[in-house]
């Protein structure tokens, strides 16, 4: 899948929050993140797609590490990916097994650890998947209430920390996703407005 226009971004801070139908791996970024289990094991989809275009040697790196904790993240070599820029990938383990749906819960933790991630490393710019919209089809969450929370976590991260990181793009499959999340990018800002204006 080809990258489209991104949505007109949402600034916090020095950083800018944009929305994107397309291809992870089509953004210019430093970082990608990717959804992982337990065994760090690549399925089909954008995981397929990270072997194809990245090298055998990203999967190979994260299995190296098993088992890895559910709510952690692991950090490997971009590999051939690093010809377009990228840097490093943030393999978030939200699953036990290949092909099991992510709790919300270990959805949050795991996208903390990765925000926390790409404040230590210091990181400008990075791409992040809707993780664990798939939990919607055991009926624990929306989708939608899904999206306004990992919105919400990576809103709450950008405004406690990460210096450095100027661009995070958030990469949907359709563009009635990518709306929903400029819209609760803007309602979180004009929340975080109203609390900061003098009465």
């Amino acid at each position: 899948m080809v990258a489209t226009t991104p949505l007109p971004g949402v600034q916090f801070g020095r950083a800018t929050l944009v929305a994107v139908v397309g291809g992870i791996f089509a953004q210019p970024v430093e970082a990608v993140v990717l959804g992982t289990n337990r065994r760090g094991v690549f399925g089909l989809g954008v995981s397929a797609a990270l072997r194809d275009l990245g090298g055998p040697l990203i999967e190979r790196e994260a299995t190296t590490c098993a088992p890895l904790e559910i709510g952690s993240v692991l950090v490997t070599g971009a590999y051939q990916l690093e010809q377009r820029g990228v840097r490093a990938v943030l393999h978030a383990v939200i699953a036990p097994t290949l092909g099991q749906p992510a709790r919300p819960a270990d959805v949050r933790r795991a996208l903390a650890a990765v925000m926390l991630t790409l404040e230590q490393r210091r990181y400008r710019s990075v791409a992040i998947p809707l993780l664990g919209t798939e939990a919607v089809d055991r009926g624990e969450m929306s989708e939608a209430t899904m999206i306004d929370v990992l919105i919400g976590l990576i809103v709450g991260s950008l405004r406690r920390g990460a210096p450095r990181l100027t661009t995070v793009v958030i990469v949907t499959e359709f563009a009635d996703q990518a709306q929903h999340v400029i819209e609760s990018a803007l309602r979180l800002r004009e929340h975080s407005w109203r609390q900061e204006s003098p009465r």
